[in-house]
């Protein structure tokens, strides 16, 4: 009788340990998006890379323009795992384990776009403009924390393209003011590395 009770103790406590442990890794899940560069052109494939812990076959994914709140994609992904949860390595020296994805057939206009209203990118024109916004891209790599710092933060010197970046909350909050100058003027974006390009400089921000 004691052994049988035992033996239903230890059932149940391997039972609790799985679920926990199964809780934890459902609590953990983790995609996230990257875009190498932020900025497209308008007749640009919308390609970028997904890194993740979890494997989908159906993840959901929406794009939004966020100055006009118009959804331009409501689809699907396959999405695989491209790191072990269990396993995470230092992506602070290794960069992020990644996988390629494209969205073909997009007609975007000159605006700034996020997926899933968290990870954005910039679609830009290639002709001239009454005015240029920038996004700054080097600001979000400062303030979007890795492993919970900010760089400014951290006792490591990193930076790099090859990470996930959140939308910030100073362009969130300057959309009513980029929708305003939409209406009245003929409006391009770009983000602030592509300021590293002279050519925008000689055409006038034609980037």
């Amino acid at each position: 009788m004691f052994k049988d009770l035992k033996v239903v103790k230890i059932i149940l406590f391997l039972i609790l340990a799985i679920v926990i442990v199964l809780n934890q890794v459902n609590e953990h899940k983790n995609t996230e998006f990257i875009f190498k560069p932020l900025s497209y052109k308008t007749q640009d494939t919308l390609s970028f890379w997904v890194t993740s812990n979890n494997s989908s076959k159906k993840y959901k994914i929406k794009v939004e323009n966020i100055i006009s709140e118009q959804l331009v994609l409501d689809s699907s992904l396959d999405i695989n795992k491209t790191y072990d949860y269990f396993s995470q390595s230092d992506f602070l020296s290794n960069g992020y384990p990644i996988e390629q994805k494209k969205v073909i057939g997009l007609s975007l206009s000159p605006g700034i776009y996020t997926i899933n209203k968290v990870y954005p990118f910039v679609i830009s024109k290639g002709t001239e403009s009454d005015v240029t916004i920038v996004f700054p891209t080097v600001n979000s790599l400062f303030y979007t924390p890795e492993k919970g710092k900010r760089i400014f933060e951290s006792d490591e010197s990193y930076i790099s393209l090859n990470r996930p970046l959140n939308i910030d909350v100073w362009t969130e909050g300057m959309t009513s003011f980029f929708k305003s100058v939409e209406k009245k003027y003929n409006t391009n974006y770009i983000t602030d590395l592509d300021l590293e390009n002279y050519y925008c400089f000689i055409r006038y921000l034609l980037c």
